[in-house]
């Protein structure tokens, strides 16, 4: 997981990927659209996976459950 200053983004992720680690990281991707191609060209390259970190698409199910039990739906 990339969680550096946001100017170390591309530089982790690349990195990271030239060493066969799937990659996720933390928003923004990159700090220029040519930064985020080159990002996603490397790790398309080098067969991994590039993912932002965005955390509040997967619990959103968890939050709705939680809603409902909360409000005793």
């Amino acid at each position: 997981m990339i969680c550096s200053e946001n100017v170390r983004h591309a530089e982790l992720t690349i990195a990271s990927a030239r060493m066969g680690k799937h990659v996720l990281c933390e928003k923004p991707l990159g700090v220029s659209l040519e930064e985020m191609e080159r990002m996603i060209s490397v790790c398309a390259e080098e067969g991994v996976q590039l993912m932002t970190a965005f955390p509040c698409r997967f619990l959103t199910p968890v939050v709705r459950r939680a809603k409902r039990s909360s409000a005793g739906i």
